[in-house]
């Protein structure tokens, strides 16, 4: 769970970063929600930074 997606050329998908949250998966899926319905926030993955910081 705490090692960083670096691999610039695979974009994951939303299932990965759920099976990479591990034990986080609730709390990760329910900000997302937050976010997207209430927040009406759109969406952007991006690999700005890196491999010091990943996606």
């Amino acid at each position: 769970m705490y090692e960083r997606m670096l691999d610039k050329n695979h974009k994951p998908t939303n299932e990965e970063f759920l099976r990479h949250c591990g034990t986080a998966q609730g709390p990760f899926e329910e900000l997302d929600r937050f976010l997207s319905v209430e927040m009406n926030a759109g969406k952007l993955l991006r690999f700005p930074y890196g491999n010091k910081y990943g996606w």
